[in-house]
């Protein structure tokens, strides 16, 4: 219990609106399809959220988690499959995406995905990558923080020790509740075929004092 609550302590450092720089301008007018981003703008969420936990692990003596193509298709595929009239985990897309992309299959069970719902809004299907890295942010606020009337499940699973990679997807443009934010996390052991696992790499994270220094 003591050891959580240092985590929840760390997570507050994410808990402040990172200043604005030069590129938070862009992300502004930068628009996402929700159903159809561009691959750089996949790479750019994951890195992100993905860089946001690292952030928290390293300071708490957690190896940092990888980012791979094979990580990033599961993420796009779980939200593809996902039904944006289900508004809790869909267990039906996430072990159909993980059974397409050679991973475990459990049957009305989520072994891999932490969700986070109605924290960004969609114009004409569309979200500003501002716009999303603010949800992105709070949600994991959230989960890391003030996560007790979850039992913990979301901090244990996102400061996972055993967890080695991660990937970030989006899905839900039929009404503001239906927005999510998928991210799903596993190891090697999770695969079917272990020899297919895919090691990627761990982002490159601008921590909160390097971002200071490049306001404008």
């Amino acid at each position: 219990e003591q050891e959580k609550q240092a985590m929840e302590k760390e997570a507050l450092a994410l808990n402040k609106v990172f200043p604005e720089n030069q590129a938070d301008a862009a992300k502004v007018t930068e628009m996402i399809n929700v159903k159809n981003p561009t691959e750089k703008q996949k790479q750019q969420m994951s890195d992100y959220v993905v860089g946001l936990i690292n952030d928290v692990r390293e300071k708490l003596g957690l190896q940092k988690l990888k980012i791979s193509n094979q990580a990033m298709k599961f993420a796009w595929d779980v939200a593809k499959y996902d039904n944006p009239k289900e508004f809790d985990h869909d267990v039906n897309a996430i072990n159909r995406a993980a059974k397409e992309n050679g991973f475990k299959e459990f049957p009305g069970q989520n072994f891999y995905e932490n969700l986070s719902m109605g924290r960004f809004t969609t114009q004409e299907g569309k979200v500003s990558m501002y716009d999303f890295e603010k949800a992105a942010r709070n949600a994991l606020v959230s989960m890391l923080m003030n996560d007790g009337h979850s039992g913990y499940s979301h901090l244990d699973s996102l400061l996972d020790a055993n967890e080695t990679n991660m990937a970030v997807s989006i899905s839900g443009d039929l009404n503001d509740i239906s927005a999510k934010i998928h991210i799903i996390s596993y190891n090697q052991s999770k695969l079917v075929e272990a020899n297919t696992y895919e090691e990627g790499t761990a982002p490159v994270f601008k921590s909160k004092e390097t971002l200071q220094k490049e306001v404008a």
